[in-house]
């Protein structure tokens, strides 16, 4: 039979939890820098949803609404003329692709990066396709 000495067992388990004390502070500070870490993950991540949703509504119509200052694709050819006419005016700022910055291209089905090929766009300024073509762009 082994014998069994309290005192020393007391010591030997004073040291050890004081040891596992420190272990435990050390973790659970890592604990709260991870979980830190995961709150500003989990906050820029609703950030980027929020962004994500506001532009899949902006491209179903319902941020800017299917009124009179928007078209929505399909485009008709004269509309796709104007628009194109458009993006090659130097003096305002071109539609543009939002992922590698390059102007859009129009198309029937919509505006699409022929850079990137990663980005679609189905709006367009109802004053953007209304010009005659063949005669300067002037805004109205």
């Amino acid at each position: 039979m082994v014998d069994f000495d309290r005192e020393e067992y007391l010591d030997v388990a004073e040291v050890f939890e004081a040891g596992a004390l420190d272990v435990v502070d050390k973790e659970l500070c890592e604990f709260n820098n991870d979980i830190e870490n995961i709150a500003i993950e989990l906050a820029y991540t609703r950030y980027e949803l929020a962004k994500a949703e506001k532009l899949l509504k902006i491209e179903e119509g319902e941020v800017m609404g299917k009124n009179e200052h928007f078209v929505f694709a399909p485009f008709s050819e004269s509309q796709i003329e104007c628009l194109d006419k458009r993006q090659e005016r130097l003096d305002m700022h071109p539609y543009t692709c939002v992922m590698c910055r390059e102007p859009l291209t129009a198309y029937r089905d919509g505006w699409s990066c022929d850079y990137c090929h990663q980005y679609t766009q189905n709006w367009a300024h109802r004053e953007d396709t209304e010009f005659k073509p063949g005669q300067p762009f002037d805004r109205p």
